[in-house]
């Protein structure tokens, strides 16, 4: 299940791979992209393309949320080989899946201000 437009989306909590403790809400009156995905999953193929579009825009917040339960050594290769420069979370629990009752991972989402 993907959301749908105007659906307000649960505010979670996350680590950055760097080791902070963030949320969507940090980045409240801001629109920002979304990407949620896994190591596993061949949508990771689609982080050269989310950190293209970030240094094309670099005003707006361009988030990609790993899902990866073995924490950040897996996601972490990938997100060299894309050479990110955005804002990398990890959801090791898998919280926003199940909190945004996704079905999949590879999905990406544009969240207007009030997200």
């Amino acid at each position: 299940m993907i959301p749908k437009v105007g659906e307000r989306l649960a505010d979670v909590r996350l680590g950055t791979m760097g080791g902070t403790s963030v949320a969507l809400s940090d980045y409240k009156g801001r629109k920002k992209l979304v990407f949620v995905w896994a190591s596993w999953c061949g949508c990771r193929e689609k982080l050269g393309l989310l950190e293209a579009f970030h240094r094309k825009h670099p005003t707006l917040p361009v988030i990609s949320i790993a899902c990866d339960a073995q924490g950040v050594l897996h996601p972490m290769r990938y997100l060299v080989q894309a050479k990110a420069t955005h804002e990398l979370w990890i959801d090791a629990t898998c919280t926003i899946a199940r909190r945004w009752k996704l079905k999949r991972v590879g999905v990406t989402l544009l969240l207007d201000e009030n997200d």
